[in-house]
């Protein structure tokens, strides 16, 4: 990773940390995480779940898929 992107990330970190949601009403963190999430070119689901994100990325012809869960 660049240090641009490093820098970028550790800004999300600090974001997310400094406005801690209660368990289940994590609207703001669902938000901001599909807002990333799209401006990186995911196709995004939200209200999983009521605050869960699901994005899908599709690159060539393939029926390989990887599934990733952050909690």
């Amino acid at each position: 990773m660049r240090e641009e992107q490093l820098n970028l990330v550790r800004e999300w970190r600090h974001y997310l940390h400094s406005h801690p949601e209660a368990a289940f009403e994590e609207t703001g963190t669902s938000k901001f995480v599909s807002e990333k999430l799209r401006e990186m070119g995911y196709d995004v689901h939200t209200g999983i779940g009521k605050t869960g994100v699901v994005a899908s990325l599709k690159i060539g012809d393939g029926n390989s898929a990887i599934g990733i869960r952050a909690d």
